[in-house]
């Protein structure tokens, strides 16, 4: 693991915690963070290199990879998922969302039909999607646009700007922060529609992942890997929230 990058995470019932790495497959931890298994091209896998985990409610591990799907039972054998089952392009990411499995590739977003196991194409949906953000129980795909992806298998744009990542801000319900190559965003939704509030005065380079911190905290990855930057909304949804970034001189 040593010079990995851990790039996933699922959180397990029992306290178990899976991680995905870029070049060393899944590794299983205890909850006292002790390794229980390891889960790579040595298993069976067809690559080492992970894109995206999430557990399901039956217990199952779903795996994003480029060549395809998987599905990982922690006490039973993995099942692969790829074209043969009707899944398009490379997966980037996936989320359940009332019981239904979504996945993002390049090709577009599919979801699964349970009662067949096939993945399904949504219809004319071909923007580049890499992520899913949740809100008001309506699922929105992250990308060139922000695309509504609708109960009845069809879509609708619902925000211009190219994103990469629609993050909650727990302690502001109604806004999110938002970031891309070039810079990050606030953005207010309510049931009406979607605004962009504008960006954030402080940020100077693109943030592109983000994990809420709690007590108002939100933090953020650059997209470089060269700094890491904590925003602090407990005051409000601002464009000028305290900010600090931490670089490789913080240590």
């Amino acid at each position: 693991m040593s010079g990995d990058e851990p790039v996933a995470a699922a959180f397990l019932p029992d306290g178990c915690r899976i991680y995905g790495f870029l070049r060393s497959g899944l590794k299983l931890f205890s909850p006292e963070g002790r390794l229980l298994s390891t889960f790579d091209e040595a298993h069976g896998l067809p690559s080492n290199r992970i894109e995206d985990l999430f557990h399901d409610e039956e217990g199952g591990t779903w795996v994003a990879q480029r060549s395809g799907l998987i599905r990982l039972q922690l006490d039973s054998r993995f099942a692969l998922h790829g074209r043969a089952q009707g899944l398009a392009g490379g997966p980037r990411v996936l989320i359940r969302h009332f019981d239904r499995l979504y996945v993002a590739h390049n090709e577009g977003v599919d979801w699964r039909d349970e009662s067949t196991g096939r993945f399904q194409a949504i219809p004319g949906l071909r923007a580049s999607i890499s992520t899913f953000v949740r809100t008001d129980n309506r699922l929105f795909g992250v990308g060139t646009t922000l695309q509504e992806i609708l109960p009845d298998h069809r879509w609708q744009p619902t925000l211009r700007g190219s994103q990469l990542a629609v993050f909650p801000i727990t302690a502001q319900p109604g806004f999110f922060i938002a970031g891309n190559t070039t810079g990050v965003s606030l953005l207010h939704y309510d049931p009406a529609e979607w605004k962009n509030s504008g960006r954030l005065k402080a940020v100077d380079e693109g943030v592109t992942r983000f994990r809420d911190g709690g007590e108002g905290f939100v933090w953020g990855v650059a997209y470089n890997g060269g700094s890491i930057w904590r925003f602090d909304f407990r005051a409000g949804a601002t464009l000028e929230p305290p900010t600090h970034r931490f670089t490789l001189a913080d240590g």
